[in-house]
């Protein structure tokens, strides 16, 4: 009898020990296959070309100009390694780079005891690796993972549940790598200390191997852009801050998109507890806390661009998704819990209709890396006047092709042309920003002579504050482009884009 009974047991465990794997792995497998078989998200492709033009020799803040500071590029040179070394394409090297860091962030958050299930696992995976859809490797993407399992140690430190001190080392590290990819991003762990520091009544309780890191990394990553990217504090931050003002949405529009991305997770999350009567669980609860300093974050950037809010919303769901698990809810709830997985698999769904679309994203870079192949070749040289990296950069990885400038594009020109929307004190210095912008390009370009040059032509341009602006009528009036662009005929507009081929 205790024979079968064991033999029963055996039988039974293998199947729930198998669920964790097997649970992680399908969503796994799936964001692969999504993701690798469509462009890249505009700004990851910016920064992986960014990441291989450093493997050779390039400086960022020098050679490489963005006014986003220098970590997303300096983590995403081990992937640009990883297609040196294998020969693989940089845009597939990027999916699996971020594909490992969200499932070390899982396998982190389970070491912490966190996940109580297979079904929470899975949950977990789905949230990480599927719903953050086109933003797949982001800056916030890469924050949102990293802040799971820091988050879930906050939670074991608050229910006093012990962390081996190796396990906490490495989640401190991993969250010190995401939350310095963006100053706004420290304002999680300082949500979420705060959070701790009230719950066990003591302003020391940061003091532990999770949370010391994260300073430590801070620390260490401030020196390393002190000693290798001066330019970048010296020159590229202090102009972005007197032209990036252009590139804000106005406070209205920010908080109704935020309002938006996070309402119906709050409402879930006050409908569980409604039904449960009780405060949510300490690992809900600091999910919450994360997720309401991720919105801050987001809403002090000022754009309203989805994946800013992506964080916010991603730890409003598991917050929602581990209260309903760890809770006996009613029947309404779970009704509820249907409809939150809907809106959460919202933006996998329309990455995928995006897809197959014949106006899509991924019809437009497919279209455009076939014209910078056709007119420029592998190898070649491409430019594009544009504000906004999007369906560009995509289509160079794609194509193979080289970027001429150091700046993704001309991030400083629409403060230029709104400048009288600013004090008179601050306008000469404005149009000075933006002027050495165009002087440069218009030099890469007399230099390296593009094979193809894009212009935008969308009604609705990125900074422009909806204001009539056409790239070619606003760089005519300068004699160097206008003996440049003598040598380009137009060739068949893809989308809203422009498109100029050198003459032979």
């Amino acid at each position: 009898m205790s024979l079968a009974t064991d033999s029963t047991a055996t039988t039974f465990a293998k199947p729930r020990w198998l669920a964790r794997p097997l649970a992680v792995g399908v969503c796994a497998i799936a964001a692969f296959a999504i993701h690798a078989s469509l462009p890249l998200n505009h700004d990851v492709a910016w920064i992986m070309e960014g990441a291989n033009r450093m493997l050779g020799g390039a400086q960022f803040g020098r050679d490489i100009v963005d006014v986003n500071p220098p970590l997303a590029w300096w983590l995403s040179c081990i992937p640009a390694a990883f297609a040196r070394l294998t020969g693989i394409h940089l845009a597939q090297a990027s999916v699996l780079f971020t594909l490992g860091y969200g499932l070390i962030a899982i396998a982190l958050t389970d070491a912490a005891r966190a996940v109580r299930s297979a079904a929470m696992l899975a949950t977990l995976a789905f949230v990480l690796l599927l719903m953050p859809g086109y933003d797949f490797g982001q800056r916030e993407h890469l924050m949102l993972m990293s802040a799971v399992p820091y988050l879930a140690a906050v939670a074991a430190r608050a229910e006093r549940r012990p962390i081996g001190l190796t396990l906490a080392i490495a989640i401190g590290l991993f969250a010190g790598a995401g939350f310095c990819l963006k100053p706004y991003f420290l304002l999680v762990p300082i949500f979420a200390e705060s959070w701790l520091a009230w719950q066990r009544r003591s302003l020391f309780a940061c003091l532990r191997p999770d949370f010391v890191p994260i300073p430590l990394f801070g620390a260490a990553y401030t020196a390393c852009i002190v000693l290798f990217a001066p330019d970048y504090l010296h020159v590229v931050a202090p102009e972005a801050v007197v032209t990036y003002w252009a590139l804000n949405a106005s406070f209205a529009g920010v908080l109704r998109s935020s309002l938006i991305a996070v309402l119906p997770y709050g409402l879930f999350f006050a409908l569980v507890l409604a039904e449960a009567r009780k405060r949510p669980s300490p690992t809900a609860a600091v999910m919450f806390v994360g997720a309401c300093g991720a919105l801050v974050g987001a809403v002090l950037q000022m754009k309203g661009f989805t994946y800013h809010l992506l964080p916010a919303a991603s730890l409003f769901a598991l917050a929602c998704f581990w209260e309903n698990g760890e809770t006996s809810t009613g029947k309404l709830a779970r009704l509820a819990a249907i409809g939150l997985v809907t809106i959460a698999a919202l933006p996998a769904f329309q990455q995928l209709r995006d897809a197959v679309s014949s106006k899509g994203t991924a019809a437009r870079v497919a279209a455009l890396s076939d014209a910078f192949v056709r007119y420029a070749g592998r190898g070649g040289t491409v430019y594009a006047f544009v504000t906004s990296p999007r369906d560009i950069h995509p289509a160079i990885l794609a194509s193979g092709t080289r970027w001429a400038s150091d700046a993704c594009c001309l991030y400083h020109l629409p403060a230029a042309i709104r400048a009288d929307e600013r004090p008179v004190s601050e306008r000469a210095r404005i149009q000075a920003v933006a002027a050495r912008q165009v002087d440069h390009v218009l030099g890469d370009l007399a230099r390296d002579h593009p094979a193809v040059i894009v212009v935008d032509a969308w009604p609705a341009q990125l900074g422009f504050g909806g204001r009539d602006f056409d790239y070619l009528r606003y760089l005519s009036q300068d004699p160097r482009f206008a003996r440049l662009w003598r040598g380009y005929s137009e060739r068949q507009a893809i989308g809203g884009y422009r498109v100029f081929v050198a003459n032979r």
